[in-house]
């Protein structure tokens, strides 16, 4: 249907731009979809997400030469880049022309962060997302970009933030439960009981949310593990401290 609207009026930049947010969100679709095994165990078919995703592309061109200014046609545009590997500049383009079109568009500087963060430029991505925050304050991806860049105790106050805003979002507490008590590395210290606790709620939360993530569930249960770990170690410690007070 929207691709009739977008045929019928060529001119109407708005239009093309509605169908491209069709075209990705069918897109969306189609990879969920050939995911999706069935019971007999089939794959289900679906239309080609590269191919709606190459169509989104071809429209919102042809809406940025209709209206070169239009933030949120090159916002899209920069999106459809930034998931193609290789062409991240130019959706770094695209996001920056987004941003002069629209000073206020915070998505554009928010997608500007993720993909200066992709090509390594650390700094100029906290900037963007720090921008992107001073528009919109209450958008949680936001807060979760910027705790991707963040150290450890920073991390989980931006992650409290996200799940605060939006309680229903698996990842950001599976990214929370992450920050209170990463894998130990090398000669790091383990993290501590009541991290651990901490940890497991969230995951918890991220389990209940999402109950067919595998990788949700194995963090579940490396956390209780851990903490089972840490609960041993510390009976023992109480029978050889007890057994040094009663040495009868």
């Amino acid at each position: 249907a929207q691709r009739a609207a977008a045929a019928a009026s060529p001119r109407d930049a708005e239009a093309q731009v509605r169908l491209a947010e069709r075209l990705l969100e069918a897109a969306t679709a189609a990879g969920d979809m050939r995911a999706d095994v069935s019971a007999s165990g089939h794959v289900q078919s679906g239309a080609g997400s590269a191919a709606l995703e190459a169509e989104a592309e071809r429209v919102l061109r042809s809406a940025t030469l209709l209206a070169p200014t239009d933030g949120r046609a090159l916002n899209l545009l920069g999106t459809v880049l930034q998931g193609q590997p290789g062409r991240w500049q130019e959706a770094a383009s695209m996001y920056e022309a987004a941003i002069k079109a629209a000073p206020r568009n915070a998505d554009a500087y928010h997608n500007l962060g993720t993909v200066n963060q992709r090509l390594g430029r650390l700094e100029e991505a906290k900037a963007m997302y720090t921008r992107a925050l001073s528009i919109a304050p209450r958008v949680p991806n936001i807060y979760v970009s910027m705790a991707s860049l963040a150290p450890p105790g920073e991390s989980a106050a931006l992650l409290q933030q996200a799940v605060a805003l939006r309680p229903t979002d698996a990842d950001a507490y599976a990214r929370l439960a992450s920050s209170y008590a990463p894998r130990p590395l090398g000669g790091a210290p383990a993290p501590s009981e009541g991290k651990l606790r901490k940890a497991i709620r969230a995951m918890q939360h991220a389990v209940q949310l999402a109950p067919k993530h595998a990788g949700s569930r194995s963090e579940l249960g490396r956390l209780r593990v851990a903490l089972a770990v840490h609960l041993l170690t510390q009976g023992a410690d109480d029978y050889a401290l007890a057994a040094k007070l009663t040495p009868s």
